[in-house]
């Protein structure tokens, strides 16, 4: 009985691994689905918290902290889409950011969105 109890343990933690590994939305600690994460990035960095919040005049601006978890450098690359109703915004630049984390470093990326209606975002995180 025990025997086929970590047996079944096993396939559900590999299954929950590969469904996890397969999507690429998030690192391990936050899951988002506003959130994309390249798989070059898997177990080098690290989400803490994804959030948005609202400036005084009034634009939302998104925020992810991650966190380097190598002893080395490491260089990422995002973008960030806004939405309104469900239509993205149009994007004028396709404007990628880089970022090298230093080792262990948390740092948050702080992007705001277009325009004051923007109710929404997506944002993909890559290596760079």
């Amino acid at each position: 009985m025990k025997r086929q109890m970590a047996r079944t343990l096993a396939w559900l933690v590999c299954g929950v691994g590969l469904v996890w590994g397969l999507t690429g939305c998030a690192s391990p600690g936050v899951v988002d689905a506003r959130l994309h994460f390249g798989r070059s990035l898997l177990g080098k960095v690290e989400v803490l918290e994804v959030g948005q919040l609202a400036q005084r005049s009034g634009a939302p601006v998104a925020q992810v902290t991650v966190r380097n978890l190598r002893n080395g450098l490491t260089s990422l690359t995002y973008h960030t889409v806004w939405y309104r109703d469900g239509v993205a915004y149009p994007d004028a630049l396709e404007y990628w950011p880089e970022v090298t984390l230093r080792p262990r470093e948390t740092y948050v990326i702080t992007e705001t969105a277009p325009h004051r209606d923007a109710e929404d975002f997506d944002m993909e995180i890559k290596a760079k």
